[in-house]
């Protein structure tokens, strides 16, 4: 089988364009060949449909954002959010394919560098072949997180399937086999990667060290492993690689890109990248998707009052989470625009509109592991752990967390009119009283804190909350105004869908029909629906 492949370019190790066809076997033979099919198993991060699936479920499937966009478009997305979730989805849809196409690739790399015998060192010392071994499996592991997480049982496999394609490749696995093959992969990835300080210049933005622990740890909390989190994080926020931004305004600056605080980022940089095939291309699309149609946005992802209502007054965190509709960034433009059901935007995706063009073209970093997050899990770890139990830390990195949002801008000096003010008060340090207390503060910072960073849902789902959250936030804004002028319906069937599931198993989306399909039925549907 042929298969394009794709050599460096002058800069970013990320960009690169096809430059011709060559087969397996007589390519990918010396370690800057294999390095361009690593790099390749990199650029599945950049498809949109990945991209935007994170924002649909992790955002719009819970309490913090609804829809937004033209009020009738998406008839399906509408549907689920309601939690009435069909298999002809497009939410689940965008994970499936390109999960699958993420795994497929790193499958071909890994089983390739197995079979090459070079042993040539890196100038700071680290084993290449074994640091290419690292970010393969972290990036395998990375997709497979979300494939087990969203749908639960599926077709696994971790060998190459190039011309290989065999019945049981279709079957699908349990979810603790996939578990356990995602934190071996990871803990592999703890051993072989360089820590962030190692790596050259050339090299920024390679998967390092610490993202492979903070993976890991995230899959350890999610089968509630807690003294296994406890452990691999106290060893990543230990550390002198990373920092909190002393001031929250900088985390999601266009200027701060790499940031003290950043643990793992997908860089863009400009070119159409739907009209790349095969390479994902190198533009972001998710600003256009999530700003204001008053703003020359589309108007996606929105956050909801509940959002908005659940930040302390004083907390600066809001103003630079949520955009409010009579906020200017460019003068005489406010971000009103009706399709958004409460009038809000996400802040933190945002971009000035000359900054957005040509569409598509966007060249703004997509954060995806921050030290907040890190100390925000490690204090949960410590709270439900217990030979790792430790309240006084918990409480300890709980409260640097919002000390640094006691220590942030109330103006922010992006916008050019700001119609939210932020009171010049603090936000209370906490102090310990319940294990039951600590873990509900550790909730609402996790909420304010990443707020519209695409994570929600999976925090829901791993704590068993998402039933108990979506029913409350029904009740609560199923007959208030919207300025959409439709009602809220968000989570009105959620029982239903959670009742479809046994209690100790966490509930997941069906498998797309056209996946089905495409298989000729070799594929089946989940036995849950």
């Amino acid at each position: 089988m042929l298969i394009s492949l794709l050599s460096v370019s002058c800069s970013d190790f990320w960009d690169k364009e096809p430059q011709g066809v060559f087969t397996l076997d007589s390519y990918y033979q010396t370690p800057d060949e294999i390095l361009t099919g690593v790099t390749y198993c990199y650029q599945a991060l950049w498809l949109q449909e990945f991209q935007s699936g994170r924002f649909m479920v992790g955002n719009i499937m819970t309490d913090d954002a609804a829809k937004g966009g033209p009020v009738n478009e998406g008839v399906d997305i509408i549907n689920s959010v309601a939690f009435n979730i069909l298999p002809n989805t497009s939410l689940a849809d965008r994970f499936w394919g390109n999960c699958y196409t993420g795994l497929t690739r790193c499958n071909l790399m890994l089983d390739i560098i197995s079979k090459r015998d070079f042993s040539e060192e890196n100038p700071s010392g680290y084993d290449l072949k074994n640091r290419m071994e690292g970010e393969l499996k972290f990036l395998r592991a990375f997709f497979s997180y979300y494939l087990v997480t969203v749908f639960g049982e599926v077709p696994y496999f971790t060998r190459p399937t190039v011309s290989n394609l065999t019945p049981d490749l279709y079957e699908s696995k349990d979810r603790s086999v996939i578990w356990q093959q995602i934190m071996d992969d990871l803990t592999d990835a703890v051993e072989y990667l360089p820590k962030k300080d190692e790596y050259q210049a050339s090299d920024q933005g390679r998967i390092t060290k610490g993202a492979a622990q903070f993976l890991l740890a995230r899959a350890y909390l999610f089968n509630e492993r807690y003294d296994d989190a406890a452990v691999v994080l106290r060893a990543l926020i230990k550390e002198d690689n990373y920092t909190l931004c002393p001031d929250y305004k900088d985390i999601f600056a266009k200027e701060n890109e790499f940031s003290t605080e950043s643990i793992f980022e997908i860089p863009f940089g400009e070119q159409e990248f739907w009209r790349t095939p095969g390479s994902g291309g190198h533009g972001q699309v998710m600003t256009q998707f999530q700003s204001s149609r008053s703003d020359s946005g589309w108007g996606y992802n929105v956050p909801t009052q509940d959002l908005v209502d659940a930040f302390e007054e004083g907390d600066p965190r809001l103003i630079y989470s949520v955009i409010f509709p009579d906020d200017e960034f460019q003068e005489g433009v406010k971000q009103k625009d009706d399709t958004s059901k409460y009038g809000y935007f996400n802040r933190k995706i945002y971009l000035p509109v000359g900054q957005r063009e040509p569409v598509g073209n966007v060249d703004f970093h997509l954060r995806m592991f921050r030290l907040a997050d890190a100390y925000l899990m490690y204090a949960e770890a410590s709270t439900l752990g217990t030979s790792e139990k430790n309240t006084d830390e918990a409480i300890h990195y709980l409260n640097e967390v919002r000390k640094r949002a006691n220590n942030s801008t109330k103006k922010d000096p992006l916008r050019v009119v700001q119609s939210k003010t932020i009171e010049n008060v603090s936000i209370p340090e906490r102090v310990y009283t319940t294990d039951e207390q600590l873990m509900a503060d550790i909730k609402h910072e996790r909420r304010v804190e990443l707020a519209m960073e695409d994570i929600r849902y999976w925090d829901l789902l791993r704590w068993g909350d998402i039933e108990e959250t979506m029913k409350a936030y029904y009740e609560n804004w199923k007959d208030q105004p919207t300025a959409d002028g439709i009602p809220d319906d968000k989570g009105k069937e959620v029982s239903e869908w959670v009742n479809r599931f046994p209690d100790d198993v966490y509930p997941v989306f069906p498998v797309p029909q056209d996946a089905i399909i495409n298989s000729d039925n070799q594929i089946t549907q989940s036995k849950y629906y």
